[in-house]
C-alpha cells in the first residue's frame, strides 16, 4: 500500500549531541544531495570547506563542477545559541537572509555527518 508522509508524520528533528566545530573545519566530499538553493541540481563533485573564524563563526566556500565549469559559494555559518547547541546552526549565504544548517548524524571520528533537507524545517 503506497502512501505519504507529511513533517508531522516523521517527529521532531533529531540532531546530534555539541559539536566541536573545530574538528568540525576541514574540506568534506558531497557523497549524495538534495539540492539546496544555492546549487544547481545538475552539479557533480561537490566539496565544502569549513574554517573557524577567532568570533566562533564558521567561514564554508562551497565548490561544484556544472556541465563543466566550477561554481564557488561563500556563506557564514553561526550558533544561534552556543549554550543551547552548536550542532544547530544558521547558515547564510546572502545576508540577511539565512537558513537552519543541523547536524542530525556525526560519526565519532567526524566522518560523515548529515545534514537534513531545508523542508523539514519549514512550518
Amino acid at each position: 500500500m503506497g502512501g505519504s508522509s507529511s513533517k508531522e508524520d516523521l517527529g521532531p528533528l533529531e540532531v546530534v549531541g555539541h559539536v566541536d566545530l573545530e574538528k568540525f573545519s576541514g574540506m568534506w566530499y558531497e557523497c549524495g544531495k538534495y539540492p539546496n538553493p544555492f546549487q544547481a541540481k545538475d552539479g557533480e563533485y561537490g566539496t565544502a570547506t569549513y574554517a573557524l573564524n577567532d568570533d566562533g563563526t564558521m567561514h564554508a566556500i562551497y565548490v561544484e563542477f556544472v556541465r563543466g565549469r566550477k561554481k564557488t559559494a561563500n556563506a557564514k555559518l553561526w550558533a544561534p545559541d552556543k549554550e543551547e547547541s552548536t550542532s544547530k546552526l544558521r547558515i547564510s549565504f546572502l545576508w540577511p537572509f539565512s537558513m537552519n544548517y543541523w547536524i542530525i548524524q556525526l560519526g565519532d571520528d567526524y566522518g560523515q555527518p548529515i545534514h537534513p533537507l531545508r523542508s523539514r524545517f519549514e512550518s
